[in-house]
């Protein structure tokens, strides 16, 4: 099957699902990739990552110096440059249309979720739902701790946020058929849309995410729990520091691995950091080699994500034989198996306070092997692989001719 992929995703969990699926399935079906780089500069060619894997790959580009940064805080300019986002999806999906694809992958985009690109398509489409716009539906998405608007600004906020509400589900209503991450996605996307999706769920690639050879760092160096995610109020930083520091001696060091941060979080989680007396390491982009070395060596993973859609970071802490300590809401359900190698604990600071420390009075009886079979093969790429297979066929089928 010849295949367009769509996507304006910046690195992360994913984009990590689209690569991983390209490289896996490329000897199967021919991928062209369709992207629009909105970064401050280019990243390269579009899919050098996926060198060998791609028929083609083609790029859009609209530079962010020309468009500014997209949100509420520039409300004048921020039609233009939706408009010029749109314009520019409407060109790509006449150039996907042209190329006599029997089925387009979309994926959502950075700025304004379901891509208006799903409007103008003819050809087939898959919309691959991560989530639901969340802005749109949760309040405590929309409302950023970190930035206190006047009441001017606010109205024109609001105004702005109903607009993108509106067009994520235009856009969304377009797509011929919805794929998600999880059973939990599924359901949010039928409360917010009204569409039944099929669940997907991303794999991990075990090959990789693996338990060390050698005993764990944390039995000679500093210990230390490990949460991964963007510095963004949603993912739970605070929450993970505020149980930190309710961690009786000898108190563990908290590294946050992250990619994307949002203006003034890094500071405020120093700040906080500092206050409560935990050592707080900050480490951005960090390459998966080095990842897996902070996995494999961390007390416990914690992921206090609110409402989390999937939970990618809680198969990769568990392949690697950590256990993992995660709050009991959205996807970590669906991921994590609490008993076995992980706690699903009450979104507090204390409930994940405890979690940690049942982990660490459990150390001594720990089996990494044992954890990592609550998601090693439940979740693999291959079974991952085979169930898109399965939904590209079931789009094409039910598609108008």
């Amino acid at each position: 099957m010849r295949i367009a992929v769509y996507h304006s995703l910046p690195p992360g969990g994913a984009r990590r699902l689209v690569s991983e699926i390209i490289r896996r399935s490329s000897a199967d079906h021919a991928y062209d990739l369709y992207t629009l780089d909105l970064a401050e500069t280019p990243n390269g060619a579009a899919g050098a990552e996926l060198n060998g894997h791609l028929n083609a790959a083609h790029r859009a580009m609209l530079p962010r110096p020309a468009m500014g940064r997209l949100t509420a805080a520039t409300p004048l300019r921020i039609p233009g440059i939706v408009s010029r986002i749109h314009a520019a999806e409407r060109e790509i999906a006449a150039r996907i249309d042209a190329g006599g694809y029997e089925l387009c992958w979309v994926h959502h985009t950075e700025y304004v979720q379901a891509p208006f690109l799903l409007r103008h398509l003819r050809t087939p489409s898959l919309y691959y739902v991560h989530e639901p716009r969340r802005q749109s539906f949760e309040a405590r998405a929309y409302r950023s701790p970190y930035v206190h608007r006047s009441a001017p600004r606010r109205a024109l906020a609001r105004s702005f946020e109903e607009y993108l509400r509106r067009a994520d589900a235009v856009s969304t209503a377009a797509a011929t058929h919805l794929a998600c991450n999880s059973h939990f996605t599924a359901e949010a996307i039928e409360r917010a849309y009204g569409r039944d999706a099929w669940v997907c769920h991303p794999g991990v690639d075990e090959s990789l995410f693996a338990p060390s050879e050698v005993p764990a760092a944390h039995t000679t160096n500093t210990p230390y729990v490990i949460a991964v995610g963007a510095l963004h109020w949603l993912k739970g930083h605070e929450l993970a520091i505020d149980a930190v520091a309710r961690v009786a001696a000898p108190r563990p060091e908290l590294v946050v691995v992250y990619g994307r941060s949002v203006p003034d979080c890094e500071s405020r989680l120093r700040e906080r950091a500092a206050r409560s007396g935990v050592s707080l390491h900050l480490r951005r982009d960090v390459p998966d080699a080095e990842l897996v070395a902070l996995y494999r060596g961390a007390v416990a993973t914690v992921c206090a994500s609110r409402l989390e859609p999937f939970g990618l970071t809680a198969l990769e802490s568990a392949s690697c034989g950590t256990p993992v300590v995660a709050v009991a809401e959205g996807g970590f359900r669906e991921t994590v198996v609490d008993g076995a190698g992980g706690r699903l604990v009450e979104a507090s600071a204390e409930g994940i306070a405890e979690g940690i420390e049942t982990v660490r009075r459990d150390a001594p009886r720990h089996d990494p092997v044992a954890t990592r079979a609550t998601v090693v093969p439940r979740f693999s790429w291959d079974a991952t692989v085979a169930r898109l297979h399965e939904l590209y066929e079931r789009t094409v089928a039910v598609a108008p001719r």
